[in-house]
């Protein structure tokens, strides 16, 4: 068989050059898996990362909530220590300032000839008072007049007959509670003749 070859240096080694190829190929070859398996590891460590940094941004949320949480129960936690504190002073302030002659004197204006009174207890309660009231009265009308009369001084609030039991001599006992508020006295004028005697010419 003849074989032409126009090269200019001729060249008949076939087995070379299909060597070199076959090796040029298999390094290709040999690349692309290689690609292929370092896409496909970056891409597993990409779902992990990913994974990973949504399980780390539910713990930063959850976090984020326990804090708010406390830090909201703190604050509750503040404010109903600022209010306790406030509702004691108030009730001290209400101790200090109470008059049993100006609670005493509207009983007096206010109750009936048919009423007696046996038992009257105070008490402070987040800065009211509440005045628990044990009466004998010989009539169920006398106790009604009682609390009709207490209301129309408006120092007392929401006075009711919580409890009534007849006795074996036909009166009644009465147990009245009402809230109270103490009226504000004006204080006693000053007259002139003090005055000009401390500060005027004889």
């Amino acid at each position: 068989m003849l074989k032409i070859n126009l090269s200019t240096r001729p060249f008949y080694n076939d087995r070379l050059v299909v060597a070199a190829l076959a090796l040029v190929t298999a390094l290709v070859v040999a690349l692309t898996a290689y690609n292929a398996q370092q896409v496909s590891t970056l891409s597993s460590r990409r779902s992990a990362l990913s994974g990973q940094i949504g399980r780390d941004q539910a713990t930063a949320d959850r976090a984020n909530k326990a804090a708010e949480t406390i830090e909201q129960s703190l604050k509750r936690n503040a404010l109903q220590g600022l209010a306790s504190s406030a509702s004691e002073a108030n009730v001290l302030i209400a101790e200090r300032t109470f008059s049993w002659t100006i609670f005493f004197n509207l009983i007096e204006q206010t109750l009936p000839l048919d009423v007696h009174l046996l038992m009257v207890a105070p008490r402070f309660d987040t800065g009211d008072l509440l005045v628990t009231m044990t009466a004998v009265a010989k009539r169920p009308g006398d106790t009604f007049a009682f609390v009709q009369a207490l209301t129309g001084t408006h120092a007392f609030f929401d006075v009711q007959v919580i409890n009534e039991e007849r006795s074996d001599d036909g009166t009644f006992l009465d147990t009245l509670r009402a809230k109270y508020l103490q009226p504000v006295v004006a204080a006693p004028a000053k007259s002139p003749a003090a005055g000009a005697g401390r500060g005027g010419r004889p």
